[in-house]
Formats: structure tokens, C-alpha cells, sequence
């Protein structure tokens, strides 16, 4: 006698901006354990889009010559800034890719990434398979919303 499982896992092509397929992508949207790292995963890039909107109402480095020395204060005031959110979204980016290796297979943080720290690579990665969970999400919910009707009969 065998144990037949049945796959619930869906590949996804990675294509680049020319519409190449440079890689793809294979999960289970149902498994809970990747829909929660998904969730840990948009909740970091919230925090990076958070900390991006005070570097985002910096005064502008001044072009030409600083002359005076308030001047250097204030554009070592915005470069300490742009420091500390570039600092703080390396770090995140590196922890996301360490996560999305972890659940979703080593390596695919490289095919999302291409090497680098862009954030707009991991928004286009959660918006390309969030759907996908979303589904199954909806029909694990519609379950036991289904069933709980079934048994409310008077």
C-alpha cells in the first residue's frame, strides 16, 4: 500500500522587462508556513517604504560650492540620513533574501534581486504571487464558511 500525496505546488516563470523568461519560481500557496513568511515579507518592505518617506522630505545637497560652514552642516545632516536609511534598507533587503532563499529555494533571492539591494525587484516579486496565495487562501477560508452553513440548518 502507498501513500499517495498529491502536489499542490504551481510554478511561476520569472521574466525580465524585455519579457525573457530569466528563471522560475515553484511554491504551495497553500502551505501556511510560506503564506506567513510572505506576510513577514511585505510587513519589512512597509517598514523600508516607511523609513523612505523621511529621507524623501530631505532638503537637497546644494550643487556648487559650500562656502560657509552651516552649509556643510546641513548637507552632512542629509548625507547622515541617507546613510541611515541606506544602511537600514541593506540590511532589511539582505534578511528578505536570507527569507525568501529559506521558503521559497536557494538562490531564488538572486533571480528576484539580480545581485543587488532593489527594492522594486522584491514589490514586483510579492505582486507577482500574491494572488496566488490569495486564492487559496479564499478557498481555505470558503471551507469553513461553507461547512459552518451546512450545519446551520433550522
Amino acid at each position: 500500500m502507498a501513500i499517495k500525496i498529491k502536489s499542490k505546488k504551481v510554478s511561476v516563470d520569472v521574466e525580465n522587462e524585455k519579457g525573457e523568461v530569466i528563471g522560475k519560481i515553484t511554491f504551495n500557496p497553500e502551505d501556511i508556513g510560506t503564506y506567513n513568511a510572505l506576510m513577514e515579507i511585505g510587513d519589512e518592505i512597509y517598514k523600508i517604504d516607511d523609513k523612505y518617506k523621511g529621507v524623501g522630505e530631505l532638503k537637497g545637497i546644494p550643487e556648487g560650492e559650500l562656502t560657509e560652514k552651516k552649509d556643510f552642516d546641513e548637507v552632512r545632516t542629509t548625507l547622515n540620513k541617507v546613510i541611515d536609511f541606506t544602511s537600514y534598507t541593506v540590511e532589511r533587503v539582505e534578511k528578505i533574501a536570507e527569507k525568501i532563499d529559506k521558503v521559497f529555494g536557494e538562490g531564488t533571492s538572486q533571480l528576484i534581486l539580480q545581485g543587488g539591494h532593489d527594492i522594486e525587484g522584491l514589490e514586483a516579486f510579492l505582486k507577482g504571487i500574491t494572488p496566488y496565495f490569495k486564492d487559496a487562501h479564499d478557498k481555505r477560508v470558503n471551507k469553513y464558511v461553507e461547512d459552518k452553513d451546512e450545519g446551520d440548518v433550522m
